[in-house]
């Protein structure tokens, strides 16, 4: 019982015992009833505003804890969102020399300068074809094809620029997969990328992997439309 409960009930029974000494009379016992009534209902009064105060106490925990939950949803959503809209980059190791292929996976990548791949990967094989040229490295299993197209034009309407690199060895890797790597991670780093292995972006670019036992064994890296 609450202290200010305890001092009303005592001071409601000092002064019924007062008019029971006084008196014993009729009017007296209703008297008494009457105030032993009273105090159990200013008992009642306090218990209730008591629940009372611990509903709304049970009703603010709740509140707040719901208001929380909301916090850290809309945080783990903003972060996710952030997180997918941060820039993530498309290298291509071959012959021991790294080329960012992509700058953002999410925006159309410019065109690798020629120059640029002659720098890092060697002088390549050359073939002019009818609306382009081809571009070839090769180095073991792994190999580079670039084709530089001339189109689209009327002879050749459907006629796109891109870019293919193989790695089927240890002489290559696309944004750390490599030869050997374990499916697991090779899951992970595409997953950070922000791409579906073997499934193109809306940018055009592609990264398709091969396994065995758990491992990869070959991949590729398209870039389309260029």
């Amino acid at each position: 019982m609450h202290c200010s409960q305890k001092y009303f009930f005592r001071l409601f029974m000092e002064k019924a015992q007062i008019m029971h000494n006084a008196n014993n009379s009729w009017s007296t016992s209703r008297a008494r009833r009457t105030l032993g009534f009273s105090a159990f209902l200013v008992v009642q009064i306090f218990n209730s505003q008591e629940k009372e105060q611990k509903n709304m106490k049970h009703i603010l925990k709740s509140t707040i804890a719901m208001i929380l939950c909301a916090v850290i949803a809309v945080t783990a959503i903003g972060l996710d969102t952030a997180y997918a809209a941060s820039k993530a980059s498309i290298k291509a190791k071959f012959n021991d020399k790294t080329v960012t292929l992509a700058k953002d996976v999410n925006k159309k990548p410019a065109k690798p300068k020629i120059s640029t791949l002659t720098k890092k990967w060697g002088e390549p094989e050359k073939t002019v074809m009818d609306n382009g040229v081809y571009y070839m490295w090769q180095n073991g299993r792994s190999y580079v094809v670039y084709y530089i197209s001339d189109g689209p034009t009327e002879d050749f309407p459907n006629d796109r620029t891109y870019m293919r690199v193989s790695i089927g060895d240890k002489n290559g890797a696309i944004c750390g997969i490599k030869v050997g790597t374990k499916k697991k991670k090779a899951d992970k780093i595409l997953k950070d990328l922000g791409m579906k292995e073997g499934e193109f972006t809306k940018s055009d670019i592609r990264i398709t992997c091969y396994y065995e036992n758990g491992k990869v064994t070959s991949l590729f890296v398209d870039l389309e439309n260029l």
